[in-house]
């Protein structure tokens, strides 16, 4: 049915290595999906330590916002001849916002199916990347699928592994992910933190996916956090899974703590893109 696709696709680019991944995941989805691409270039503020601050000659400050627009005007121009390349001109457009990053992204995600950005690499990112997909995740208004910085191998969501512990953030990531769901070879439900010992872990969701013509197989995790992310993490190498699917949990709410630190686990050492 039309609530399983994905019409609109938003990806945040910059010139950066993932810029380019995550432009190429995003342009193979609205392939496949025959959706609407939009990219979004942000200027983020410059950042300098406050005890610098009153050293730094005007000048410099104007040269790094006039390399920051260079940036961007270079990266919407790799974007537009992807397009052309594509055939997909009339289906994308660009937008770009001056500013908090994660805010500007997050508020751009609300008029997207699906928003696309690239993992916090810690050797490279600094400054406005640092703890930028973090923030998109909590504050999206639909699923954010991030890019691991270590690159994608081969066609995602072609084996799906869903990280499953019956809430409404959980259960949410499911709807969110059916398109991919109903189009995977093999999908997989892992439930974090099971229940009683007489709970089957996700039976029930896998019953409401095969009313949607999606055959899925159960399997059972511990209900540590930190095992938790590890063993999706393994069970993602050993299974050869290429796509991970789980709620984006805060850390505001108790009954959370086990995903939100798996949330934060994945989002530091995924293998593979995970849909948050």
């Amino acid at each position: 049915g039309k609530a399983m696709s994905i019409n609109t696709i938003l990806v945040h680019l910059d010139e950066s290595e993932k810029g380019k991944q995550c432009l190429d995941v995003a342009a193979t989805l609205a392939d496949r999906f025959d959706a609407h691409l939009t990219a979004i270039g942000v200027k983020a503020p410059i950042y300098v330590p406050s005890f610098a601050a009153a050293q730094v000659p005007p000048d410099v400050y104007e040269s790094m916002s006039a390399e920051q627009d260079r940036a961007l005007a270079a990266t919407e121009e790799k974007f537009n001849e992807k397009m052309r390349a594509t055939s997909r001109t009339d289906r994308s457009g660009w937008v770009q916002g001056d500013g908090d990053m994660a805010r500007i992204v997050a508020a751009q995600s609300r008029y997207a199916d699906l928003t696309i950005l690239g993992q916090e690499n810690p050797d490279v990112d600094a400054g406005a990347y640092e703890g930028f997909p973090d923030a998109v995740v909590m504050g999206a208004g639909g699923p954010v699928l991030i890019v691991p910085y270590i690159g994608v191998q081969k066609d995602i969501g072609k084996s799906i592994l869903v990280a499953w512990n019956g809430s409404r953030e959980a259960a949410r990531a499911v709807k969110d992910a059916l398109p991919f769901l109903a189009q995977a070879d093999k999908v997989t439900i892992l439930s974090a933190n099971p229940g009683k010992a007489e709970d089957i872990p996700g039976a029930d969701i896998a019953v409401y996916l095969s009313e949607h013509g999606i055959e899925a197989s159960t399997g059972k995790t511990v209900s540590d956090s930190v095992d938790v992310g590890d063993m999706l993490l393994n069970e993602v190498a050993e299974g050869g899974y290429d796509m991970v699917v789980m709620g984006g949990y805060g850390h505001s709410r108790l009954r959370e703590v086990i995903l939100g630190g798996v949330t934060h686990y994945l989002l530091g050492h995924m293998t593979v893109p995970v849909l948050f």
